[in-house]
C-alpha cells in the first residue's frame, strides 16, 4: 500500500500572477469552440508554435488551434483565428495528453484507450472537423505489459530518423518507453518497456529537459514530482534521482528552455509552482522557490468538485519560454507573460 501524505501547506507567499495574463484576440468561431470544449487536460504547442493541441476530453476529440504570437509591442499579443476538431472513433477515447513528433504528427494518450499517432496534415480550407484514423497505435509496453490508462506523453527526438515516447500509465502507476523509427513516411514502433514505476501513484504528467538528460514525472497522489537522470539506466525498481515538493496535486509540468527552471501546475489549488536548479542538475530534493496564483477565486471554486480539482491542469511554453499556455475545465485557455511572473505582487495571506 502507498502512504498518501496530507496536502502541503504553502511555505511561501503566493504571488498574484493574474496581471501577467496576456491579451487574447480570438475569432468568433474559435471562441465558440473553446466555450464548448468542456473538460480539458493537457495542452501542447507544435514545434513551430503555430498550433496548440488541447483536449476535448468529454467529447472524445482534440481541438487544434491556429496560433499567432505577435511580439511587436511591449507585451506579446496572442491571436487565435481558426481551429479544427480532430475526431477518431478508433483513436480518441478520453484523450488526456499530447505531444508532437513534428508539425504534422500528433501523439495522443487516451486515458480510456491506447496511444494513437495521427497525421494531421492535409487540412482543407474552412474544414472544422477532421475525422482521421490513427496512423499508428501503440498498445503494449513489452511482451508482458499492455498499455493501460495512458494519460500523458512526451516525445524525445533521438536522431533525424528516430524518437522515443515516454507514456504515463495513470492508473497502473508507471511510465513506459517506446522507440520509434521515423524513416520515410512510416512510423514504426519498436518494443516498449516499463522504465519507471517504484513509488509512483497516479503519474499525471511527464516532461523532458531540453538537453534530454532529465525526466520529470508528476506523482499526483504522493504530491511530489519525481525526477530521473535519463543518462543512467532506467528500470521499474529504481529510485528517483531528485524530488520536488510543495504541490498538493501536481499535474502538467514543463522545463524552461535553458533547463534551469521547472514549472508545475497544481490541479488542487489555483497555483503554478516554480522550482529552480542554478546549474541544471536536478538531483536531490528541492522545494518550490515561488508560487503564483493563476486562477481567480471564482473560477477556481467553480471547478472545485473535490480537493483534487479546480486548479490548472495543462501547461506549456512557446519555444522562447516567454509565453505560457495554461488550461483547465473552467478556463479552457489562458496565456501568461513569463518575464512578468518574477515581478508579480505578493498577495496578502
Amino acid at each position: 500500500m502507498f502512504a498518501i501524505p496530507p496536502p502541503p501547506k504553502p511555505s511561501l507567499p503566493i504571488s498574484d500572477a493574474l496581471g501577467a495574463a496576456l491579451d487574447l484576440e480570438i475569432s468568433a468561431i474559435a471562441r465558440e469552440a473553446l466555450e464548448r470544449i468542456g473538460r480539458t487536460e493537457d495542452i501542447r504547442f507544435s514545434p513551430s508554435n503555430n498550433r496548440i493541441a488541447i483536449a476535448g476530453y468529454a467529447h472524445a476529440s482534440c481541438f487544434i488551434l491556429d496560433v499567432v504570437i505577435d511580439r511587436r509591442g511591449e507585451r506579446p499579443v496572442v491571436r487565435i483565428n481558426d481551429y479544427v476538431e480532430l475526431r477518431s472513433p478508433a483513436g480518441l477515447k478520453a484523450p488526456h495528453g499530447f505531444d508532437f513528433i513534428d508539425e504534422d504528427t500528433l501523439v495522443v494518450a487516451n486515458r480510456e484507450g491506447l496511444v494513437s499517432l495521427f497525421d494531421i496534415s492535409g487540412r482543407q480550407q474552412g474544414e472544422r472537423v477532421m475525422t482521421r484514423a490513427p496512423k499508428t497505435v501503440i498498445g503494449r509496453a513489452g511482451l508482458l505489459s499492455a498499455i493501460h490508462s495512458p494519460g500523458s506523453v512526451a516525445v524525445v527526438r533521438t536522431g533525424p530518423d528516430s524518437a522515443e515516447l515516454l507514456v504515463c500509465h495513470n492508473y497502473k502507476h508507471r511510465v513506459s518507453r517506446h522507440p520509434l523509427s521515423l524513416k520515410g513516411s512510416a512510423i514504426r514502433p519498436g518494443g516498449g518497456s516499463i522504465v519507471i514505476e517504484r513509488g509512483l501513484l497516479v503519474p499525471d504528467g511527464v516532461a523532458v529537459s531540453p538537453d534530454q538528460r532529465w525526466i520529470a514525472v508528476s506523482s499526483h497522489l504522493t504530491r511530489c514530482v519525481m525526477i530521473y537522470d535519463r543518462r543512467l539506466r532506467l528500470d521499474r525498481n529504481r529510485e528517483p534521482d531528485g524530488r520536488a515538493f510543495g504541490v498538493s496535486y501536481p499535474h502538467g509540468l514543463r522545463f524552461s528552455p535553458d533547463g534551469k527552471t521547472l514549472y508545475v501546475a497544481d490541479a488542487g489549488a489555483p497555483i503554478l509552482a516554480r522550482f529552480e536548479s542554478a546549474d541544471g542538475n536536478w538531483a536531490g530534493p528541492r522545494d518550490a522557490t515561488a508560487l503564483y496564483r493563476v486562477l481567480d477565486e471564482a473560477t477556481f471554486e467553480k471547478g472545485r468538485s473535490n480537493i483534487e480539482e479546480g486548479g490548472p491542469k495543462g501547461l506549456d511554453f512557446d519555444a522562447t519560454g516567454t509565453v505560457m499556455a495554461m488550461t483547465c475545465e473552467e478556463q479552457a485557455l489562458a496565456f501568461f507573460h513569463v518575464p512578468e511572473l518574477a515581478g508579480a505582487a505578493v498577495r496578502p495571506r
